[in-house]
């Protein structure tokens, strides 16, 4: 598209043309010719490189194609990126997985004292995860709670993948 849009800017017609004198036609192998390969011998009959249009244009606007083409490529990396990341993420889901990071956050453990395990009793912030104050069991709820969380991230980070 970027040649393309060159050629149309240089008004340069013969670009198009694979036979003229200025075009940059390679064989088969890869070396110059003055016939292209056969459609069936190669992937492309014609190999015109996009850095041949760019001699002849001004430098303020050679610029500006040279940042349209990184910023191109950036982006399609990143779309690649981005899809690459929502299947494995999507076959993790569907595996009833957790992403390594977030098993990890899950498992994470806290270092309560044993005094302070024996005798707690639920707390404000966990209304509704304990119904009974008397078999209080610390620990499991802090586990829980943990994997109830990294569910919740992964389930964040999953979403926003997908709809990028």
């Amino acid at each position: 598209m970027m040649c393309l849009m060159l050629a149309l800017l240089l008004n340069n017609e013969s670009a198009f043309d694979p036979t003229s004198a200025n075009a940059s036609v390679t064989n088969c192998a890869g070396y110059p010719t003055a016939t292209p390969c056969p459609i069936s011998d190669a992937p492309s009959r014609w190999f015109l490189d996009p850095k041949r249009y760019i001699e002849g244009v001004d430098p303020a606007l050679k610029y500006v194609f040279e940042d349209f083409a990184k910023e191109s490529r950036h982006m399609c990396t990143a779309r690649e990126s981005q899809r690459t990341l929502h299947e494995k993420y999507s076959k993790l889901v569907s595996e009833n997985k957790l992403k390594t990071h977030f098993e990890a956050e899950a498992s994470l453990k806290w270092q309560f004292t044993k005094l302070y395990i024996a005798q707690a009793k639920p707390v404000a912030c966990e209304a509704g995860m304990s119904d009974d104050a008397d078999d209080y069991d610390l620990l499991a709820a802090w586990q829980v709670m943990r994997a109830r969380h990294a569910e919740e991230c992964f389930e964040f980070v999953c979403q926003h993948r997908s709809s990028a």
